[in-house]
């Protein structure tokens, strides 16, 4: 430590710890106005000292931030980053460390022991709003490899800062309880918040993190964000909605949320019942809920929390009709399913070809004439609505494009098309807690399974769904059958390469759901390493990869 470093430390400002707290507690405030669907009235708040205030500054780029993520607007994008970049000045004006201090990046005990409640406090600021902006800026980037390497890099400085916020809390003599309380909690926020999504990404990446020093830990991480959303500080309802959207979203869509002996949620169920009262009728906690009651199976509840409700986020609604269309659709309401996916195809700009897709999938689904012909001419269009990024196919869009090729030749009925949708997209689980939606279901298939030559592909599609459905049911030798029928009769198929790694996994699953923790973990590894270049295989691989936690975690899971 240089002369002047020392000095700086020791010549520490007087601050008046009641200032800090007052703008938190207002930053907290503009937080539950933003939930109640105040959103005006939430910026206005800290707006005026936004430009000047730490915490108003800081509860600026949140609020900004969350409205970004909702509306997928570049504007909105734009002024979240102007936000952090403010919020980033403003941290590095009251901590004062020199360029020295934080190019070394070592931690000295001494260093921090004559810190300022409030100076420590900047630091951790700093922290989480390099998190905030690094999100954001990967999010509007798309797939720019200048943005992803800053966000690495970004994220690094981030973490490693949080790490020595944990040391300067134990180290460091507090002039306010107060905010020392609010110090720890932004910590778990933080740190809950990289263990939790760290955690998602395989054990041969984290492996290498790990070893650079991140560490991912879903349960740790969900821990340290419970005790966050539950000290009643101005994180609090940002740690609930981390957890909430991890498990709602994430896991619900792509992991085992969900599923029978699934991922255990039922601190996120309590959490997200203390905010339903708090902010009944918030649009960001009813589209929660709606996904709450989607894993529950209970479809009708879903689509009276998905209806959207007008606050000026069209891309909001977005979200909303497209869980609309799988809630209906599910309930065997295809028309409506319809409906909603051609209000995506006329409103959203994300994939018009997968969009188109699912309207002809759900007018397929209702075995009629008009409806089947409005259907072909949708499918006609969707491989000249295919896009590109970087050159490269959209996999998503590439399957859709073949699928609808395959009809338009006569080489498929698609009659099971609208499920098949659902099981990659992973809202045919709903049937594990409804069974009258698996029964459903499974009546569906074997009404209509003799159109099919039981020796084509599309059989073995039809067999695969059923094989799901049967674990639904309980019904898990059925399951381990019509999925090694699958592996016997199509060992290499040509119009439907996704058929043998996709059985293995549900033969996988019914080995699980018996016991038979062995030969479940055997057949997910083999779905993983056996076959390749196949639709949806990162889909795929993702479920292996949790279903191989849950056996090793050996966690049922609470509804």
């Amino acid at each position: 430590m240089d002369e002047n470093e020392e000095f700086e430390d020791a010549t520490e400002e007087v601050f008046n710890s009641n200032v800090m707290m007052s703008a938190i507690k207002t930053v907290d405030a503009s937080q539950h106005l933003f939930y109640q669907n105040k959103f005006t009235e939430s910026h206005d708040l800290i707006d005026d000292l936004a430009n000047e205030s730490l915490y108003h500054a800081h509860g600026m780029t949140a609020l900004s931030v969350l409205e970004a993520l909702m509306t997928f607007k570049d504007e909105d994008f734009k002024k979240a980053i102007a936000c952090a970049d403010i919020t980033l000045k403003l941290s590095d004006q009251l901590a004062k460390e020199s360029l020295g201090a934080k190019l070394r990046g070592t931690f000295d005990s001494g260093r921090y022991k004559n810190w300022s409640d409030e100076r420590v406090h900047a630091i951790l600021v700093r922290a989480e709003a390099l998190v905030f902006k690094t999100a954001v800026s990967v999010m509007s980037s798309g797939t720019d490899i200048f943005a992803i390497a800053n966000a690495c890099l970004s994220i690094r400085e981030s973490y490693k800062t949080l790490e020595q916020c944990q040391k300067i809390l134990k180290l460091k003599k507090w002039d306010s309880e107060e905010l020392k309380y609010e110090f720890e909690n932004g910590i778990k926020f933080g740190l809950g918040v990289y263990m939790l999504y760290l955690s998602i990404l395989p054990g041969k990446i984290l492996t290498i993190l790990e070893w650079i020093g991140f560490k991912g830990d879903k349960d740790g991480g969900l821990d340290l964000l419970y005790q966050a959303a539950e000290s009643g500080t101005c994180r609090s309802i940002m740690s609930i909605w981390f957890s909430m959207a991890y498990h709602y979203i994430f896991q619900f869509q792509f992991g085992a949320v969900g599923e029978i002996n699934g991922i255990d949620i039922a601190k996120t169920n309590q959490h997200l019942a203390f905010v339903s009262k708090s902010f009944p009728d918030g649009v960001i906690i009813r589209f929660n809920q709606g996904k709450r009651a989607q894993i529950e199976g209970d479809l009708h509840k879903a689509i009276q929390f998905f209806t959207p409700v007008e606050v000026g986020w069209t891309n909001f609604s977005h979200f909303c009709y497209w869980d609309l269309y799988w809630s209906h659709g599910m309930s065997g309401n295809f028309k409506e399913a319809a409906d909603f996916a051609a209000k995506l195809v006329k409103e959203s700009a994300w994939s018009p070809a997968i969009y188109t897709w699912m309207q002809a999938v759900a007018l397929i689904a209702l075995n009629d004439s008009q409806a089947s012909t409005k259907a072909k001419e949708l499918l006609n269009s969707v491989e000249g609505l295919r896009q590109k990024i970087g050159g490269k196919s959209i996999p998503d869009e590439k399957f859709a494009g073949k699928k609808a090729l395959n009809y338009s030749n006569g080489k498929t009925k698609m009659i099971f098309g609208f499920l098949e949708a659902a099981y990659w997209f992973n809202y045919l689980k709903v049937g594990n807690k409804n069974q009258n939606i698996a029964r459903f279901w499974l009546q569906h298939i074997q009404a209509r399974e003799s159109e099919l030559d039981e020796n084509s592909e599309e059989s073995g599609v039809a067999r695969l769904l059923k094989a799901n459905i049967y674990n639904q049911l309980g019904r898990y030798v059925e399951a381990a059958a019509e999925a090694q029928i699958i592996l016997k009769l199509f060992p290499k198929p040509k119009n439907e390469p996704q058929l043998c790694p996709s059985a293995l996994f549900e033969l996988g699953n019914s080995f699980r759901l018996q016991g038979k923790s062995d030969d479940a973990l055997k057949c997910f590894d083999r779905a993983r390493s056996d076959y390749t270049k196949y639709p949806f295989e990162h889909r795929l691989h993702f479920r292996c990869h949790t279903f191989k936690q849950l056996i090793q975690s050996n966690k049922e899971s609470t509804f």
